[in-house]
C-alpha cells in the first residue's frame, strides 16, 4: 500500500521533471508486488530519488535532521532491542535512547524518515518514544557493515538446553555472559580519537587539504569533527589523499593510523592506553 504522502513527493518529482514518469511506474510496481517495503525505499534505491532532493524536501515541510551514521558509536544492546533484522529490513539503525520526565525516547536513523508504519512497530518494540532522522543509503549501508560483526556472534552463540540449565554448566555460562557482555558492549560513550577534535570549518579544510573541486564539492556541511571528516572524505579521489597523506609528518602518520583504527571500532583510545602502559612495563629499561 502506498501511502499519500509518498505517492504525492513521486508525482512532484515527475511534474519537476527529476524523474520520468517510467520510472515513478516501475518503482510503484516494485512496492506493488512486495519486492520493497515502501515507494521512497524503492525510488532511493534504483537512484531515480537523489539523497539531497530528499533531504532538502524532509527538511523544508518535516524539519527533520539529518545524521552521519559512519561517525557515530552505537550501543550494542541498543542494536538488538530494534533487531538486526528489523534494520537490514527497513532500512533503520537506533542511534540513541534517553529517559525523560515525558517518557523513554529514541532517536531512529532511518533511509526514509516517512515509513510512519516502522516508526509504529519501533515504538510497539522498544517502548520508547521515536524521533526520525534521515539517513543517507550508502552511509546506512557502511554502518551496517560495521555492526554486522554483533549480530553474527549473537546468532553464533550456542542455544542451552533445560537440562544443561538446571546443571553446572548453568554458572559457567552465566560467568562467561557476564564478562563477555562487559567486554563487548562496554558503556555508551562518545568515540574518542587521538588529537585535539574541535570542529573545523569547512573553509579551513579546503585550505588545508590539497584536493580537487569535485571532491571540496563533496562537503555540505558547515563544519567537521575528526569522525565526520573521515566519513565525508571517503570516496575522495585516491592520488588526492595520498598525496595529502605523504607530507604528513610520522607523528601524524601513526595519529591517522590509529584513529582509523579508532574509527573502523576496531580499537578505543582506552585501549591504546592500556597497551601502552603494557609496553612501558615491557619495554627496555634505559640506563
Amino acid at each position: 500500500m502506498i501511502s499519500t504522502t509518498e505517492r504525492s513527493l513521486g508525482d512532484a518529482l515527475v511534474i519537476a521533471k527529476m524523474m520520468t514518469p517510467e520510472q515513478l511506474a516501475d518503482a510503484i510496481k516494485s512496492v506493488e508486488s512486495k519486492t520493497s517495503p515502501n515507494l521512497i525505499l524503492q525510488l532511493i534505491e534504483k537512484e531515480y530519488l537523489a539523497f539531497k532532493v530528499f533531504q532538502k524536501f524532509l527538511t523544508q515541510n518535516y524539519s527533520i535532521k539529518t545524521v552521519i551514521l559512519a561517525s557515530k558509536e552505537i550501543p550494542a544492546e541498543l542494536l538488538h532491542e530494534v533487531g538486526f533484522k528489523l534494520m537490514r529490513e527497513r532500512l533503520i539503525m537506533p542511534l540513541v535512547s534517553k529517559n525523560t520526565t515525558e517518557g523513554k525516547k529514541l532517536a531512529l536513523a532511518m533511509v526514509n524518515p516517512l515509513d510512519e508504519k516502522t516508526i509504529e512497530e519501533v515504538q510497539k518494540k522498544t517502548g520508547h518514544d521515536v524521533t526520525a532522522v534521515l539517513a543517507s543509503l550508502p552511509d546506512f549501508n557502511e554502518a551496517l557493515a560495521k555492526y554486522a560483526p554483533l549480530d553474527d556472534r549473537f546468532e553464533r552463540t550456542p542455544i542451552v538446553t533445560y537440562d544443561e540449565q538446571l546443571g553446572p554448566a548453568q554458572m559457567k555460562l552465566q560467568s562467561y555472559d557476564s564478562v563477555s557482555m562487559a567486554t563487548d558492549i562496554k558503556e555508551s560513550r562518545p568515540v574518542e580519537y587521538l588529537g585535539k577534535n574541535p570542529k573545523k570549518f569547512k573553509e579551513e579544510i579546503a585550505m588545508k587539504l590539497d584536493l580537487e573541486a569535485a571532491d571540496l564539492a563533496k562537503l555540505k556541511a558547515p563544519s567537521y569533527n575528526r569522525g565526520e571528516l573521515m566519513a565525508a572524505l571517503s570516496s575522495a579521489k585516491k592520488s588526492s589523499l595520498e598525496k595529502n597523506f605523504e607530507s604528513l609528518d610520522i607523528k601524524s602518520k601513526f595519529e591517522a593510523l590509529t584513529n582509523v583504527l579508532i574509527h573502523k571500532g576496531l580499537i578505543s583510545k582506552y585501549d591504546l592506553y592500556v597497551s601502552g602502559a603494557v609496553s612501558r612495563v615491557f619495554g627496555e629499561d634505559k640506563n
